[in-house]
């Protein structure tokens, strides 16, 4: 399951992981799978854990269904009920609801929301640390409770994006370095302490690739089962942890060692750091990653066709190989966005439907059946097998079940739903075709991955006003303010978590930014998300001036009279010449 949550406080707020992989993501496209350093507008805003599920909704809070064994679905309630509908996360002293959410992230049975003011707060199993409130061992929490600060000083602040493992979590700092805290039997916490520390019921700093100092330049994270994984400012990934599939990617393996300082991914043959990485998904035992070009690589376990080579069985690989394409033709290109889960990997393509392969037991992979494996890229199908799913902007995926946001804020939902984590009303063991989570709590309103603006298209370049803009980007559901330049729009519509209609306002000349708030924060500006007026160009209808009469005047046409007089004078001269030689 792959567990997205990022925020970039700077704009106050994609993405899921569990037991089979946590995973939280800030990067984003439209989506993001991984938890990244952009900001609270760039979270996840649906996470998939083992058995459970959580969904952001664009007012700030969070709902949750499926298992509540532990407490993971945060509802307050004593009974630990399953639920197969959404219910609303409570707040930390259960009177109330969780509010001023941007980003979340669900664990193997723990979960996590990291609110806009920088703090992380989280509930469910709490066996090994997981939920970083210095209270290891003593309980489940069945309500929120806040993670306290590196070292146990404090409360934690500053954080901007968050991912949960099986049972251990991850937070980037503003500043890029990241935290863990949890359980770390086999290093995954990154502290390069010589296995002296089991688990840490506090953040601690992840260390260098050196063994010394702290890891930064942190773009975004990601957890597996035993492992965590790092996409870094430059491109390349470092992973530490559990490595018995090769699942590190650094071109080895073995069931009995553990990494627990962060290594390199590396390309075959080794020697060269695996580069030009957009996206990270880590899953149980493998990892897929995106690359700026739109092809998708794997690495590690590949028992039920989980990399999409075309095969299964107990074959792993230690170092990248690329997916292949549909049905196996060609190699995997066109993917905007990744989504992984226990044994399953999800992608978005540029038409926003929906690729999934791996393990299809509890059809999972969403092509109408639970033929297994499904060892190359398939189209997942729409409603009732009809079709494909479409208008995708977000996936998440738990273990043996798959989740989807569509852009108009609606989440749907296959695999098994044996604990209600279908959120369908129905505790189904094997469900092949997407099916709609009830809205029942009016959960049609979740924004999709990253608030951002990718395009302003506008009817005319008028500076007076009145111009209908179309914006296009993602995360735009529960829009409140539409700005041009820092004013605001004189209206807006928000079409869907893709589009918005707004009216501009009057301006100056020039080039301004177009901005969009939501509850999750502002988006940041960029390249592309401008609006240019142009004033209007006045022609002249007056006829030209001319001299006033005056001294000045009458100086002025003094020379064309007496040229006129002067040729006049030689014409009558010429006519006496023939009378004045006769005489």
């Amino acid at each position: 399951m792959r567990l997205n949550a990022v925020l970039s406080r700077a704009c106050a707020a994609a993405a899921l992981s569990l037991v089979a992989s946590w995973q939280v993501s800030i990067a984003a496209p439209l989506n993001a799978a991984a938890a990244s350093a952009a900001g609270p507008s760039c979270g996840a805003t649906i996470a998939a854990g083992e058995q459970h599920s959580l969904a952001l909704k664009s007012d700030g809070t969070v709902w949750a269904w499926g298992s509540n064994h532990y407490g993971q679905l945060g509802n307050n309630d004593n009974l630990r009920a399953d639920q197969n509908t959404p219910v609303e996360v409570a707040n930390s002293s259960g009177t109330g609801f969780l509010q001023g959410v941007v980003a979340i992230a669900a664990g193997g049975n723990h979960s996590m929301a990291l609110k806009a003011d920088g703090t992380v707060w989280t509930w469910g199993l709490n066996g090994s640390g997981e939920l970083g409130n210095n209270d290891a061992g003593h309980g489940s929490q069945q309500k929120p409770v806040q993670v306290v600060g590196v070292g146990s000083t404090g409360v934690l602040t500053n954080v901007i994006a968050i991912a949960a493992g099986r049972y251990h979590s991850l937070a980037i700092l503003d500043n890029g370095t990241l935290l863990s805290w949890g359980f770390n039997n086999f290093g995954q916490l990154g502290l390069n302490d010589g296995n002296t520390v089991p688990h840490s019921d506090y953040p601690r700093h992840v260390v260098a690739t050196s063994g010394s100092g702290n890891l930064g330049g942190v773009k975004s994270i990601g957890a597996g089962n035993y492992y965590s994984m790092a996409l870094l400012n430059d491109t390349t990934v470092v992973a530490w942890g559990e490595n018995d599939a090769g699942q590190l990617g650094d071109g080895t393996s073995s069931p009995w060692t553990l990494t627990a300082t962060p290594q390199h991914v590396l390309n075959a043959p080794l020697g060269s750091n695996f580069t030009g990485v957009k996206e990270i998904a880590p899953n149980r035992h493998q990892a897929i990653a995106l690359k700026t070009d739109g092809t998708v690589w794997g690495w590690g376990s590949n028992a039920t066709g989980e990399l999409g080579q075309g095969v299964s069985g107990n074959a792993f690989y230690t170092t990248p190989v690329q997916v292949n394409g549909i049905g196996g033709t060609g190699t995997l290109g066109g993917i905007t966005a990744l989504g992984e889960g226990g044994h399953q990997s999800l992608s978005i393509q540029t038409d926003q439907t929906v690729l999934a392969w791996g393990k299809n037991s509890n059809g999972q992979v969403g092509n109408g059946n639970t033929t297994t494996p499904q060892t190359n890229p398939v189209q997942v199908v729409g409603a009732g097998g009809t079709g494909q799913l479409g208008s995708v902007v977000e996936l998440s995926g738990g273990d043996n079940f798959s989740l989807a946001l569509k852009s108009d804020g609606t989440i749907w939902s296959f695999g098994n739903g044996g604990s209600g984590q279908l959120g369908n009303g129905s505790n189904a063991n094997s469900q092949d075709t997407p099916v709609q989570v009830s809205q029942t709590s009016g959960l049609n309103s979740v924004p999709g991955g990253c608030l951002a603006v990718s395009a302003v298209h506008a009817a005319s370049t008028s500076c007076t006003g009145g111009v209908s803009v179309t914006i296009t980007g993602s995360g735009f559901l529960g829009a409140t303010r539409v700005q041009f330049g820092g004013v605001d729009a004189q209206s807006f519509v928000v079409n869907s978590d893709t589009s918005i209609t707004a009216v501009s306002p009057a301006g100056s000349p020039g080039t301004v930014d177009v901005t969009v708030d939501t509850p999750r924060g502002t988006s940041a500006v960029s390249s592309v998300d401008t609006f240019t007026c142009v004033a209007a160009v006045t022609t002249s209808t007056t006829s030209p001036t001319l001299p006033k009469a005056g001294a000045g005047s009458r100086q002025d046409n003094r020379a064309p009279v007496l040229l006129v007089l002067l040729f006049a004078g030689a014409a009558i001269f010429a006519g006496l010449r023939p009378a004045l030689r006769r005489r």
